[in-house]
């Protein structure tokens, strides 16, 4: 990656307005620098590093070269001609080989109104140096060395820290230090010693407490020393955490590396006792973390854009553990088309709280998700509960044009509206960004999604228009949300509907996993041409169960999900409970079951054999679904949910394991009923229970359903086939989500993208 002269132009200009800003109060001028740096042989390290220094250098510097009486007859006769063809170059001689300590000192002291940069000869120097590391040397009035992070440099070294690093693959050292430019915080944070690799030191710390102690003699040990009287006498050591040095290592003290090491560090120890101690007192508490976490993050995301986004939203975490805390269908459909689709980018979005929560996804990898919290502050009174269905919200609007910004979307998929307003597709429109919508439920023609009266079980007609069935309807369905209901019920669902019908219109494509779904949305919007796809969810589950010839006397019947809550028919349920207790049916409940007080009404039901006929297995995931039901035997699967289902993967899951269904005739779980004979399909909670009976006094029966169920498992789409036909309903839309050509430019607002990561860090 070649670095962009764009972008370096931009980071030297902020960073010289910043050296104006921070020294305009006091310091009136930037005073000389020279850049010293001594030499014995290593002629290719040296003339790289002697190189990068003037093409790069700014401002009033001088190129201070130290020549150590250099074997080397090519190096000084270059070293020669460089002087002589260059005003910004100094050369100084020594007639015999007088080590590191005494050349920098030599260096140093040649200009005694000058700070001082002193540069390792295997180092290289990128854009725009002089000006980040005078910056830093400007952070606090007592700022008085300055050290830059390197590849090579024990705590300054990054991406990983205390350890010799390559540069990341695909970056030259141009690039790797763009990207630090132009990401970081300029936290300029103190350190316990800078490394003499590089290290800038104003003069008055010179004046004030001289320059290296010469009796580290070749070298080692010295610029620790030098910081720990500097510190002592007031001043701060800092890291210029927005420049990279390149550093190859300690080649120049060749097989004395480890003595020197041993020998000084035994010196330092006794000049400076506690300076052992607080430096492992450092790395214990590492300061340099965010700056380091940033840097990876960075390299990290850099890969990821290389293509904009696909966004998804939806109304709720899905990354959640399904043992912890159950997943609905559409968490657990957006992770398979998330991983089926394998594109470049993906961003899953869900509001929380005060907060809009981001989780991108690089090639489908969703077990390795970069979380991002963006504020979503709420209007008016922080304490009031948030309407779920507001039609507009000001607040979540901007922090979901700052989400898509921020994280370059270019095309969006609209699963769940539930927690976010409306309105959201407008802040796509405006901006361009083509989205599809899927109907997982009714929201898109009611708040209250499932068209069912909590109140009173019975489906709902609200939207026909009866003023007095709205107000009964909504009232139910807000209490059950907690909160208030609207004053208007009827002018709500209008309105509600007057803007979902402006978003399906505008969508590319408005997808449902059924066509039952579809028509009861175009029930609800009649006169509306709507880009239509049916297709139908897949569930990553290839096993199925043999099919077992049932056994006589038991039937065991399974409640899959979320039996318990009322909208997934719990009350028919326990009905069917009650009118069957006396046959010898064995009630196997996989999911969550404690909520509303189930299983207590759930063993009133059943009667005195309770203990012996109820198995509650608690949460499951998708995974182990076919082997908990063939483990408990299970001969049919009991689906009595009351309003009309747009799909259902609870029916899916009981067919993978070979095991048909009774279901309501409604909805989804119907029409896939009668089309595959996988089960029966029943009117009320009275006809489940005849069915029930049935089967326990022809169990015969059974065996013709479970091949069935078998025959339907096998014929469900994979996720590769769910993948690709939504590929196809996406259409021009995955031409705003390709890879580009080359890489984006690093965006000094990838900073607040890195603020929003860690906020959701400290969240988990």
């Amino acid at each position: 990656m070649k670095p962009r002269a764009n972008l370096l132009e931009a980071v030297l200009e902020a960073v010289r307005r910043g050296i104006e800003r921070l020294l305009g109060g006091g310091r009136t001028a930037v005073r000389g620098v020279d850049v010293v740096v001594p030499v014995y042989d290593a002629r290719e390290d040296t003339e790289r590093c002697l190189a990068s220094v003037l093409r790069h250098g700014s401002g009033d510097f001088r190129l201070v070269v130290v020549d150590d009486a250099s074997n080397d007859p090519t190096l000084v006769a270059r070293l020669e001609h460089l002087a002589a063809d260059d005003a910004r170059v100094v050369l100084l001689r020594n007639d015999v080989n007088l080590g590191f300590v005494k050349s920098a000192n030599r260096g140093m002291m040649h200009g005694p109104d000058r700070d001082v940069l002193l540069l390792n000869s295997d180092t290289e120097v990128p854009a725009a140096y002089l000006d980040r590391l005078r910056a830093a040397a400007a952070h606090t009035p007592r700022t008085g060395v300055v050290s830059p992070l390197t590849n090579d440099g024990t705590i300054l070294s990054v991406p990983e820290w205390m350890t010799a690093n390559p540069l990341p693959e695909g970056l030259d050292l141009a690039a790797f230090d763009a990207l630090i430019a132009a990401t970081s915080a300029r936290l300029r944070p103190e350190i316990v010693t800078a490394h003499g690799f590089c290290m800038l030191i104003r003069r008055e710390v010179l004046d004030a407490v001289g320059a290296f102690d010469e009796v580290f003699g070749r070298g080692y040990g010295e610029e620790n020393d030098l910081c720990e009287r500097a510190k002592a006498a007031g001043f701060e050591i800092r890291a210029c955490d927005d420049l990279f040095v390149w550093h190859r290592g300690s080649a120049s003290f060749a097989g004395e590396t480890e003595s020197l090491r041993t020998a000084n560090l035994g010196v330092l120890g006794r000049r400076h006792p506690r300076y052992h101690e607080d430096v492992q007192r450092f790395i214990r508490e590492n300061p340099l973390a965010e700056v380091q976490a940033s840097i990876r993050y960075q390299l990290a995301r850099a890969a990821r854009r290389r293509a904009p986004a696909l966004l998804m939203v939806l109304h709720a975490d899905p990354f959640t553990d399904p043992r912890q805390a159950p997943a609905g269908g559409t968490q657990l459909h957006v992770l398979d088309l998330v991983r089926a689709l394998a594109l470049p980018r993906v961003v899953v979005a869900w509001p929380e709280g005060a907060h809009l929560h981001a989780s991108e996804v690089a090639d489908g990898d969703v077990t390795r998700p970069v979380a991002h919290r963006f504020p979503a502050t709420l209007d008016g009174d922080a304490g009031a509960p948030h309407d779920r269905f507001a039609l507009a919200d000001a607040a979540r609007e901007r922090g979901f044009a700052a989400l898509i910004d921020r994280l370059d979307v270019g095309a969006a998929h609209l699963h769940h509206l539930s927690g976010w307003p409306a309105r959201i597709w407008r802040v796509l429109e405006a901006r361009g960004i083509p989205f599809a919508y899927t109907v997982h439920d009714y929201l898109c023609t009611c708040p209250a999604f499932y068209r069912l009266n909590l109140a009173s079980g019975a489906s709902c007609a609200c939207i026909a228009g009866d003023a007095g069935e709205a107000r009964h309807c909504l009232d139910a369905f807000f209490q059950a949300c907690a909160l208030p209901a609207p004053v208007n019920a009827l002018a709500r669902i209008r309105e509600h509907r007057a803007e979902f019908r402006a978003l399906l219109t505008v969508a590319a494509a408005v997808i449902a996993p059924s066509d039952a779904a579809r028509a009861v949305v175009a029930d609800a919007f009649p006169s509306q041409s709507l880009r239509w796809q049916v297709i139908p969810h897949a569930l990553p589950v290839a096993a199925v169960r043999p099919v077992v010839r049932p056994s006589g006397g038991v039937l065991r019947v399974a409640l899959l999900g979320t039996p318990s809550a009322p909208w997934k028919g719990s009350a028919a349920v326990l009905e069917v409970m009650r009118a069957t207790r006396d046959l010898d049916v064995h009630w196997h409940v996989f999911g969550d079951a404690g909520a509303h007080g189930f299983p207590e009404a759930a063993a009133a039901a059943i009667g005195s054999l309770a203990d012996e006929r109820l198995h509650l297995h608690g949460r499951y995931g998708r995974d182990d679904v076919v082997c908990l039901l063939a483990g408990a035997a299970i001969d049919v699967t009991l689906i009595l949910s009351p309003w009309p289902e747009t799909f259902s993967y609870t029916l899916s899951e009981s067919w993978a394991a070979g095991v048909p269904a009774i279901v309501l005739d409604r909805g989804a779980p119907a029409a896939r009923v009668r089309a595959t004979g996988a089960g029966i399909v029943v009117g009320d909670q009275g006809g489940a229970a005849a069915a029930l009976r049935d089967l326990v006094r022809e169990p015969s029966r059974l065996r013709a359903l479970a091949e069935a169920a078998v025959a339907a498992a096998r014929r469900e789409p994979s996720p590769a086939d769910n993948a690709a036909r939504h590929r196809a309903a996406y259409g021009t839309m995955l031409e705003r989500v390709t890879p580009r050509a080359s890489d984006p430019p690093y965006r000094p607002a990838d900073r607040e993208l890195f603020a929003a990561h860690q906020a959701a860090l400290r969240e988990e």
